[in-house]
């Protein structure tokens, strides 16, 4: 039988997002967070700014 990890070796291996944790280093301490949690105030801005960008009629494609 094979030796599998049961951590992928490569980010590229996880399906689902929800499951990759970023490892953060405050005042000495570690602190464990979830990856989509950290980028969701970014996504959230750009999706406000598309919104922004589209109802002014500049196309999606030029967004950059």
């Amino acid at each position: 039988m094979e030796n599998v990890s049961p951590t992928p070796q490569a980010i590229s291996g996880i399906t689902d997002t929800k499951n990759i944790r970023v490892l953060l280093m405050a005042n000495g301490q570690q602190i464990h967070a979830p990856l989509d949690g950290l980028l969701k105030p970014f996504t959230d801005r750009i999706a406000v700014l598309e919104a922004r960008l589209n109802a002014a009629g500049i196309p999606e494609a030029t967004h950059g």
